[in-house]
């Protein structure tokens, strides 16, 4: 067995197949959405928009409302002191975004990706 075989083993495993499948599940998850990675933030109008009657969307929206806003997202949370405790995740992209709005809904998945790949790794 060559060298090269030998370390195969040590970095193939379960947060491998974990990160592949994460991956095609968001490929194919922008490609039903026409690459729009703000559909993953499932944003509704009741928060965005302050439509009291209008759609709840999902937890995503808020984490996205922090980091494009960080000082001022409150308005557009639900219970900003419960999603303020988990702001390092919105900062985190927010960072490796350079703080550019466009590309904060393209790193809050590769951040959730890293967490997910290097969780599986570690256990």
């Amino acid at each position: 067995m060559s060298l090269r075989m030998a370390h195969l083993p040590r970095l193939a495993g379960p947060w491998l197949v974990v990160t592949v499948v994460a991956l095609l599940y968001l490929g194919l998850t922008l490609a039903a959405h026409d690459m729009d990675p703000l559909s993953l933030a499932q944003i509704g109008t009741r928060f965005s928009q302050g439509d009291p009657a209008g759609s709840e969307g999902y937890d995503g929206q808020f984490a996205y409302f922090i980091a494009v806003d960080p000082l001022g997202a409150a308005p557009l949370i639900d219970v900003p002191a419960y999603r303020y405790q988990r702001i390092v995740y919105p900062l985190l992209a927010r960072l490796l975004a350079l703080g550019r709005r466009e590309w904060i809904p393209w790193m809050l998945p590769l951040v959730n990706l890293i967490a997910l790949a290097a969780g599986t790794r570690l256990s």
